[in-house]
């Protein structure tokens, strides 16, 4: 008959502990990728919304007018643009390395957003 090799309890917790890092290095090493693309975006979505916001005007693109621009002016366009910063700024919270501190980025960045594209929208009618 053979000898089975069977950790005992210390051995098996000692290499569970020291398994654990390695799986965060891991997957941390796996979303770098996705990390710096979606940081591309964001700095291209902020860059669009500050030129709105420096120029005064926010120019896009619609299929319904058989694709001609359509262009917000003045405060609806500042609106617009600072609209584009923060939703530009979600993605971000993926560098987070908690879940609690990345879901409270996109909460604000998304309400800050939200209350500026409400004011872009009723504030230009005025």
């Amino acid at each position: 008959m053979t000898k089975q090799n069977i950790p005992s309890p210390k051995e098996r917790e000692r290499s569970q502990a020291m398994a654990a890092p390695v799986g965060r290095k891991r997957s941390a090493k796996e979303l770098l990728v996705p990390r710096l693309l979606l940081t591309l975006i964001s700095l291209t979505m902020v860059g669009l919304g500050t030129m709105a916001v420096l120029t005064q005007h926010y120019y896009g693109q619609t299929s319904k007018l058989g694709g001609a621009e359509v262009s917000l002016d003045g405060g609806a366009a500042v609106g617009m643009g600072v609209a584009t910063i923060f939703l530009g700024l979600v993605p971000l919270a993926l560098w987070f390395p908690r879940k609690r501190p990345a879901v409270a980025w996109a909460v604000v960045c998304i309400s800050i957003a939200a209350v500026s594209f409400y004011i872009s929208i009723y504030g230009a009618k005025r």
